[in-house]
């Protein structure tokens, strides 16, 4: 994990090196071990540099490259390094794989020229300097785990690591983006490339910025295969791959500085994880025990201390427990004034006392079990597939369940649009989904807002229904890639970085999300049971406890005690919130009246006004504390 901050002139002068400190300034809790700055002409670059690899210890210095002058910095990690080193036209692999990962990537650019980016695996925010063609490379990882922002002026084209250092650059603008308030406030991240303020863009995951004397292009380097099937005549076959890629994940992300811990809740995919992992460790000899973290929540009907005490046990796991304590600290204002951003959500404040007690005990690298709920739950259409592998009982229980949980009409629909998906044209599966509504609007948005920033087209911007001809992997891919997703790692990865730590999560790793969505959808869910693949590929790796879970705890108590502290509720009922041009203020009352209704027994009936009431929170203390000009 590490910060960086890089400013390219566009008028032929060379970057103040005084202007790039301070910038380095905003970055600098992401790396505490070595800070420099670096010059070539009009190119400067500040980098905080905090080692959480062997390699990248050893290797402190930036890569750079003597023949060409071309150097790289890299903020993350990559994966499958020796795969990577091979493939490489007349380099040494066992030289490549001395080196940082900086110098391996480094190395793939100039050996493979621009489409290096599609051989990178990992978690991974990178740029590159070559001085002989004046050409700025910027990569982010195909998940988004890594943060990189950018903002290009008819001046300069800075990146950075945060919002925060681009902004501080006296060239950019800080004039907000209405449209992208109004995502936030309908809770629909569509946007992969937006921020809230219209001068600053995020890189979106799985692409490259390239600046060749002056020229900006972006460009994506990976998408899912739309068309990749992966078809089994033994059913134990996909067990077996699940387990050899999630194998493969983890072990990965054990090369690490220090001792490594895992981020446990009891769940199935953390549980997974932290099993896995001290696996490998058994497996290595060194007799190294995995450090697992978990905040419980003591007399809640949220606790899953048992599942986790389960986990700590099967595994002989060095467990930590931090109880929520229902803090009614509030840190929101000041966070908006530090990141000129969204203030965290409330369940941030358990997870910094989580991080921060890691930190305490040396961890640097904490893994966690994010994705499995978007990745390998499946989707809500496998009819298609149980239909062609003519597995007519699984398609009846299906049916069954569908009915059940949301009504026959609905369980007739879901499998009319199944079957009938891939026999549209591309052309009309996208027509149809670009007029029905991604998520409600609140009703408390004002109508000329919501049209006069084209709000219900926006948040349909992330559709890739004429891409994909199978409509669970549609479904899936929709749900994986969406930019809700990328704006929750973002948020906490932020929280984990100003405790010190990075968070690295197998569940998200590229290959193992390439085969979830290309194999059939009936392995991955059966009626009400999810994750049956993964519940199958560790059957022994869960304890008995975890292995029988079906539903996951809800912690909407986080939230119902948050937006019931003074500080907050003076926010959502002052005056300068209703006189903001996107809200109708009538609507508004009530829709703040009947969800802290709900919320007054410490728990939520609609999570979904949860999420909307917080954010509107959030919004209102960003545009007070978040710098932005004209609000």
């Amino acid at each position: 994990m590490s910060g960086l901050i890089a400013v390219l002139n566009r008028n032929g002068r060379e970057p103040d090196p005084g202007l790039l400190g301070e910038l380095l300034g905003a970055v600098s809790e992401r790396g505490s071990d070595r800070r420099s700055i670096h010059l070539d002409g009009h190119f400067g670059i500040g980098f905080a540099a905090r080692h959480t690899t062997p390699e990248d210890a050893a290797h402190p210095r930036p890569a750079t490259d003597s023949a060409s002058g071309a150097c790289a910095f890299m903020d993350g990690r990559l994966d499958d390094r020796e795969r990577l080193a091979r493939s490489l036209p007349g380099a040494r692999p066992e030289d490549a794989l001395t080196g940082s990962d900086a110098q391996l990537a480094l190395a793939a650019y100039l050996a493979l020229g621009p489409g290096f980016a599609a051989r990178l695996l990992g978690d991974f925010a990178l740029v590159i300097w070559d001085p002989r063609e004046h050409r700025l490379v910027c990569v982010r990882d195909a998940s988004g785990i890594r943060p990189l922002y950018y903002a290009a002026t008819d001046d300069c084209i800075v990146v950075g690591s945060n919002l925060k250092s681009v902004l501080l650059h006296p060239a950019v603008p800080r004039l907000p983006n209405p449209g992208m308030i109004g995502e936030y406030l309908a809770f629909g991240f569509s946007s992969l490339a937006e921020t809230l303020y219209a001068a600053v863009r995020r890189l979106p995951p799985a692409h490259l910025l390239h600046v060749d004397r002056g020229r900006l292009c972006i460009e994506p380097y990976w998408e899912l295969d739309p068309h990749r099937r992966i078809r089994y005549r033994d059913p134990r076959e996909y067990t077996e791959q699940f387990g050899e890629l999630f194998g493969r994940a983890v072990a990965d992300r054990l090369r690490c500085v220090g001792p490594i811990g895992v981020a446990l809740s009891g769940g199935l995919d953390s549980s997974a994880v932290a099993g896995v992992a001290q696996g490998l460790l058994d497996a290595q000899g060194a007799g190294t025990r995995l450090r697992s973290y978990s905040t419980i929540y003591p007399g809640q009907r949220c606790d899953e201390s048992p599942y986790i005490d389960a986990v700590a046990d099967r595994w002989g796991l060095i467990s930590r427990r931090v109880p929520w304590d229902g803090s009614d600290t509030c840190p929101w204002s000041t966070q908006a004034s530090t990141y000129l951003d969204l203030p965290d959500y409330p369940f941030a404040i358990a997870a910094s006392a989580l991080y921060a007690g890691a930190r305490a005990d040396g961890v640097r690298v904490l893994l966690t079990g994010e994705g499995g709920d978007f990745w390998q739950d499946g989707s809500r259409l496998p009819h298609r597939h149980m239909l062609l592998a003519l597995r007519l009982r699984d398609l009846l229980t299906e049916v069954r369940y569908e009915t059940g949980d949301t009504g026959l009409g609905n369980a007739i629909r879901l499998m009319t649009a199944s079957l009938l998906w891939g026999l549209a044209p591309a052309g009309l599966r996208g027509l149809i989904e670009s007029r029905r509504p991604v998520v409600p609007l609140p009703p408390y948005l004002s109508p000329a807002f919501v049209r006069d920033i084209g709000l219900e087209r926006r948040l349909h911007c992330a559709d890739c229904a004429d891409r994909f001809p199978d409509a669970s992997q549609w479904q899936i891919a929709r749900r994986g890639r969406g930019g809700t997703l990328m704006h929750f790692y973002e948020m906490m990865e932020r929280t984990a970085v100003r405790c010190g730590l990075e968070l690295r999560h197998p569940l998200l790793d590229r290959r193992l999300i390439e085969f979830a969505v290309a194999v059939p959808d009936y392995v991955r869910r059966r009626g009400r049971v999810d994750r049956v693949l993964m519940r199958q590929a560790m059957e022994e790796i869960y304890p008995a406890a975890v292995r029988a879970r079906l539903t996951g705890a809800s912690f909407g108590i986080v939230f119902a005690r948050a937006l019931k502290l003074p500080e907050v509720l003076s926010v959502l009922e002052s005056p300068q919130l209703l006189a903001r041009p996107w809200i109708a203020a009538d609507p508004y009352r009530a829709f703040l009246k009947v969800t802290l209704a709900d919320c007054a027994g410490d728990r939520f009936t609609s999570p979904r006004s949860m999420y909307l009431l917080w954010i509107l929170f959030a919004v209102e203390v960003w545009c007070r504390n978040g710098g932005a000009v004209g609000l």
